[in-house]
């Protein structure tokens, strides 16, 4: 167990742990092995805390994160399978201290960097998948958030991730998240992509992006170990090369038909 650890500190250690630079898949396996996830990725607690509060928790055999860090880190770096994905959302909101213009190297890493750690956070609180906040308030929280999974990352915006409430969305609606991949294999004209849009919002790739982690976890059914990760990947993988390269297909094709 962290004990005399301050919610500040401890929120800020967690960001560090999911900085690109400190490989986040890695460190989500080291925290597995230390067996500290419970202790780390906590939802703050409400204050003042209302009467009978029971502090919410998780299985501990629920190793979803770890799972879900190896895929990310896959995707990664299959150049083919991320790329599309990246670039569809390169604009994601950044933290205020990142560049929001590509018009040089380092500014355009720094972005893609961002992308990647939406990536993460996904993959960090996913043993939360499927719990709702009942405690957080717009009186307690501004904005509060919808989910558990998203109350951890609502205490780390300022550190690591800017739109936690894009993630927090996501998770609150997993069953329409999980609708976006076949949605896009299925968009095929301007008509589609505009109603995929109108459905998902500008960051309709994000909700790829978290089906494509939500529906590995589910394929691995608690399995880790790196072999296993490894066939199980090898099985799937003509799907997430169809769903990454519709996302590409739809990042070209016009919004609306074209008028004759």
């Amino acid at each position: 167990m962290l004990t005399k650890v301050s919610p500040d500190r401890l929120y800020r250690e967690v960001a560090l742990l999911l900085s690109i630079r400190n490989k986040p898949a890695n460190a989500l396996r080291m925290i597995h092995d230390l067996k500290y996830y419970r202790d780390l990725f906590v939802p703050p607690r409400p204050d003042p805390l209302p009467p009978m509060y029971v502090p919410p928790s998780i299985r501990g055999d629920n190793v979803d994160y770890v799972a879900a860090g190896w895929f990310v880190d896959r995707l990664h770096h299959e150049w083919d399978l991320w790329a599309p994905l990246e670039e569809a959302l390169i604009d994601l909101p950044t933290l205020d201290y990142a560049p929001r213009r590509k018009n040089n190297h380092h500014a355009l890493r720094l972005l893609r960097e961002n992308v990647l750690v939406y990536a993460y956070c996904i993959a960090a609180v996913m043993p939360w998948r499927k719990l709702p906040c009942e405690y957080f308030t717009p009186e307690i929280f501004d904005p509060a958030p919808k989910t558990l999974a998203g109350s951890i990352l609502w205490m780390m915006k300022d550190r690591v991730v800017k739109g936690w409430d894009l993630i927090d969305a996501m998770f609150e609606n997993d069953a329409k998240t999980m609708t976006a991949p076949e949605k896009v294999l299925n968009a095929l004209s301007a008509k589609d992509v505009a109603d995929l849009k109108t459905e998902f919002g500008e960051f309709w790739a994000a909700h790829v992006l978290c089906a494509m982690i939500f529906e590995w976890c589910e394929l691995c059914q608690g399995k880790i170990g790196e072999d296993a990760l490894e066939t199980l990947w090898k099985s799937h993988a003509p799907r997430w090369r169809k769903i990454s390269a519709a996302v590409d297909r739809v990042r070209w094709m016009p919004n609306e038909p074209e008028i004759e």
